[in-house]
């Protein structure tokens, strides 16, 4: 909880100031609530573009493939797969290790944990609900064959 999040507290708080004033002294004929919304939406989406943001190009395997391909002129499939891929997966299972949702037995399994578990079921209830396992699904059924 260093820099990345104290970044972000400051650009929510300046940009979420800021656009208040100005939201609030150039609508002068609205009512307060309606004022009060306005200020709420600048703040709440600048609280979201703050947090999610640079989550989602971390987290984003396309944007690391767009950015390394054109950083690099292009780069070889195979390369990307023995390079790229891998230190995505090493990192992302550091993460779940550190966050308690995985672990590694001895004859290194990847397993989950209780807590994995539990948050596997609300993941999977909520891909349900937004019909978005699509992509999980084929993935799942490739590894079970």
């Amino acid at each position: 909880m260093g820099t990345v999040f104290q970044e972000s507290v400051y650009a929510i708080l300046a940009t979420g100031m800021s656009l208040s004033l100005v939201t609030y002294f150039s609508m002068t004929l609205l009512s307060l609530f309606e004022k009060l919304i306005i200020i709420f939406l600048a703040l709440s989406m600048t609280f979201n573009f703050a947090i999610f943001g640079p989550i989602f190009i971390d987290r984003s395997i396309s944007y690391h493939l767009v950015m390394l391909t054109a950083e690099n002129n292009g780069l070889p499939v195979q390369k990307i797969n023995d390079v790229v891929f891998e230190q995505m997966l090493k990192k992302r299972m550091e993460e779940l290790s550190q966050a308690g949702l995985i672990e590694l037995d001895q004859q290194k399994n990847i397993l989950p944990t209780d807590r994995g578990k539990g948050v596997t079921k609300f993941l999977v209830w909520l891909g349900l609900v937004t019909g978005t396992l699509n992509e999980y699904s084929v993935t799942n059924d490739a590894i079970n064959q």
